[in-house]
This record gives structure tokens, sequence and C-alpha cells, in this order.
């Protein structure tokens, strides 16, 4: 092969010379071009995770929120507390499906199913822990009324 590069010409080295150059420049293009096409792909696949957790970190935070003010109507029974709960019920159940809409791995939808039913349950449950709770001071409201005023009488007479 050295003995070749001898027998060459000048004009004939540099057409080798250059076109090895060339030849090394393309491979090395091609190799960056794919390192940049995976490095793409792998960004966007990052980018799907993080916005898959973001969402789910947010109906995280409204699960912990409506317990808190599921807590806090329990406390106080006031129409505030069931206000407050019912808006993030309904923000949550937003977030929810939105969720369903932009997941697209199977694992991770069959979870925000199970989430989803959980969710509608525990929205279906305070509903009837609210009537209760009516009906429970309703009741109590007729009784003490007009028991309230029999129980003094009866007390009064006794002293």
């Amino acid at each position: 092969m050295l003995q070749m590069l001898k027998n060459m010409n000048i004009g004939k080295k540099l057409i080798v010379g250059f076109s090895a150059v060339l030849l090394l420049a393309v491979i090395i293009a091609t190799f960056g071009y794919n390192a940049i096409s995976n490095s793409s792909a792998g960004f966007g696949e990052y980018r799907t995770y993080a916005r898959d957790a973001n969402l789910s970190g947010r109906i995280q935070a409204m699960v912990l929120y409506n317990r808190m003010n599921f807590k806090s109507y329990m406390k106080s029974s006031s129409e505030k507390d069931q206000k407050k709960f019912e808006m993030r019920q309904a923000t949550m159940q937003e977030l929810i499906g939105q969720a369903n809409e932009e997941i697209k791995d199977a694992e991770s939808l069959a979870i925000m199913r199970d989430i989803q039913k959980s969710a509608d349950l525990y929205g279906q449950t305070f509903e009837r822990i609210v009537v209760l709770i009516n009906q429970r001071n309703d009741a109590v409201k007729v009784r003490m009324e007009s028991l309230g005023p029999q129980t003094e009488k009866n007390l009064s007479s006794i002293m």
C-alpha cells in the first residue's frame, strides 16, 4: 500500500486525501444526526412523562384538599365548607377527565380509571353525608323546640 502511494502523482494523492476526509465527515455527520434524533425522541418521551406526572400531582392535591374540606364540613356542617368541597370535587373531575384524554400508557390509564371510580364514590358519599347531617339537624331542631319548653316547665315545677 505504501509503495502504491509513492507511485501516485500529487494530483491523485490530493484526491484520495480529500476523499478520505470527506468520507470521515459524512460518517461523523451521520452519527451526529442519529444521536440528535435519538435525544430528541428521548426528550419527547421525558416531556410526556413530566406532563403526566404534573397532572397526577394536581389530582393528588385536589384529593388532599377535598379530604381537608370533608373534615371541615364534618366539624362545622357549614354551607361554606360544603361549597368548597363541591368546587374542588368538580375541579378534580375535570383534571381526571383531562388525564384520561392525555395519558397514553395503558397501565396508567387503568390506574386513572380506578381513581375516577374512587373519586365518584367519594363525591357520592359526601352528598349522602350532607343529606344525613341535614336530616339530623332538622330532627334535633324539631325535637329540641318541642321538648325544650316542656322540659323547662318540668324542671321549674320540681324546683
